[in-house]
């Protein structure tokens, strides 16, 4: 009687863990001006005027982050570099810079990254990948 117990308890248990865990089916954010913001691993639809089809973007991850620290004196302001896909292909690798103006070119858009959040704060201070917030920019 009590190893059935015990079984139940842990199949319950086992059910409640899997059910909590994150939807990785996390529909789209909606960006209708085609410039929108998006943390790390999150989705979104950029609509562009006059266009019948929207571009998905996936932010995936920062790969690179050589902005000027905050405690620093730089001759060059640096870029962040992203890993991103484009309607489900790549991955692609995207830069803040505006020496690399426009970023990327992918079926006839320009997408770039517009902001990049947090700022960099000091050299002693690393940014996590899930605080980063990127703002793209989607046009023709």
């Amino acid at each position: 009687m009590k190893k059935s117990v015990s079984i139940s308890l842990i199949f319950l248990l086992l059910t409640f863990f899997i059910s909590c865990k994150k939807d990785p089916t996390m529909p789209a954010l909606k960006f209708p001006e085609g410039k929108g913001i998006l943390s790390v691993r999150q989705t979104g639809l950029f609509f562009i005027k006059g266009e019948q089809n929207p571009i998905l973007l996936k932010f995936i991850k920062v790969t690179e982050d050589s902005r000027c620290p905050s405690d620093a004196r730089c001759i060059w302001a640096g870029e962040v570099v992203a890993e991103i896909q484009l309607n489900k292909q790549g991955p692609f690798s995207v830069a803040s810079s505006e020496a690399t103006e426009p970023a990327l070119f992918f079926e006839g858009k320009h997408i770039t990254i517009t902001k990049v959040l947090p700022n960099r704060g000091n050299s002693n201070t690393p940014i996590k990948q899930e605080d980063y917030q990127l703002e793209f920019s989607v046009s023709k």
